[in-house]
């Protein structure tokens, strides 16, 4: 028995060494190199198709001249932790900054990433950016022309909630023009949007990096950032009966104000649910729980129904109780894709008459379009600069 063990264990190892010492693979044809499958692996990295870039990098460390080629291993790196797997990504961007040395920047870049991954969304006042910052500098005292760098490290800052370093970041990219300016320009036109909005709260930065907002985001955003109860606790506007239905989702839902806040069904176990049940003292209309007793706290939300929603806040801002009526029975439309029948119309030209959203260029206002996380801090930065 002693025999067979020890001949099971030999064997074992003879396989782990020989799977170590695999041969290299000759390349296929004059395209088939590490550089122009590691090129190629980042192009589907970026896109989020991460099979295909692992793919890509395999390819690229299986050729001889692979097994030292940093960048490679970089990629590797960069496509285990977008896919979670931490351990190994530490291992392969390891490996890569002991092949780049000083030759190549993509070894620091790869472990700043895996820091990025492993932290971003950080619910906790922890500042990860810091170490993933340090990567970023080393890479970029081998190559301080690298475009990709300044691009990257501006998307790191900006998921660490540093939106002026992100800036920053992404200006720099514009400026030295090598590579990844496209990105860096949408990126930096958002980050400015944010930094007009001036979300004051970790709730609002949170939020402002979301491309579509919740019910569950609206209710935290008018009790955080909004300050909602500051606005309405005192002097709670008058619901108007417009002879309209209010509701959450016009195609499937309908509210029902009489529903209790205990007895909201679908909340229990929400990251939302104190903003959302504290949102419910106010019966803003539109938010109130559906006829089946639940808030639906992940149902994104259109453009108008977020008009809807701050109609009372507009009220009772400017005082003027006159606007729940002001546009109700008008037989024409000022928007050529809102009709005046609409529940959401009055709304809709309440909020753009006061400068707190805006038709578009050709008229429309575009009712159904979903609502990104920066325009609804912005709507509210404009409404609290209206108390100022």
């Amino acid at each position: 028995m002693k025999l067979q063990k020890w001949m099971l264990i030999a064997g074992a190892s003879v396989a782990l060494m020989t799977m170590s010492c695999a041969k290299s693979r000759a390349a296929g044809g004059l395209m088939d190199d590490p550089q122009t499958h590691t090129i190629q692996g980042m192009k589907y990295w970026d896109k989020g198709e991460y099979p295909r870039a692992r793919d890509e990098f395999k390819l690229a460390v299986s050729l001889k001249e692979g097994k030292k080629y940093g960048p490679a291993f970089a990629g590797l790196a960069m496509t285990d932790a977008a896919e979670g797997k931490f351990k190994e990504a530490d291992d392969n961007a390891d490996k890569a900054i002991d092949l780049c040395g000083s030759k190549c920047y993509q070894g620091h870049m790869s472990m700043a990433i895996l820091i990025e991954f492993q932290n971003k969304g950080n619910k906790e006042e922890v500042e990860w950016w810091k170490d993933a910052q340090k990567e970023y500098r080393k890479a970029l005292e081998i190559d301080s022309t690298s475009g990709e760098l300044y691009y990257r490290a501006g998307h790191m800052y900006k998921m660490g909630y540093e939106f002026r370093l992100a800036e920053d970041a992404f200006r720099k990219n514009l400026a030295i023009k090598n590579g990844y300016e496209e990105q860096a320009n949408t990126e930096w036109a958002l980050v400015q949007k944010i930094l007009r909005a001036e979300p004051g709260t970790r709730v609002g930065k949170r939020i402002a990096l979301v491309e579509k907002i919740t019910r569950a985001d609206i209710a935290a955003l008018f009790m955080s950032e909004l300050e909602l109860d500051r606005i309405l606790d005192k002097s709670k506007v008058k619901n108007y009966d417009t002879d309209f239905n209010a509701p959450v989702d016009s195609r499937t839902m309908a509210v029902d104000s009489n529903v209790k806040i205990a007895d909201i069904l679908d909340i229990e176990n929400h990251w939302a649910r104190n903003f959302i049940q504290d949102v419910q003292k106010y019966r803003i209309r539109g938010l109130e729980p559906s006829a089946d007793h639940k808030f639906y706290p992940d149902l994104e939300i259109s453009r108008g129904e977020y008009a809807f929603f701050i109609e009372d806040i507009l009220m009772a801002v400017t005082g003027d109780r006159t606007l729940a009526t002001k546009h109700i029975g008008a037989t024409t439309s000022r928007f050529p894709d809102v009709n005046p029948s609409s529940p959401y119309y009055n709304a809709i030209c309440n909020a753009v008459d006061k400068n707190i959203m805006d038709a578009q260029l050709n008229g429309e206002f575009r009712a159904l379009d979903p609502v990104s996380g920066p325009d609804a801090l912005l709507i509210i930065r404009a409404i609290k600069d209206m108390r100022r």
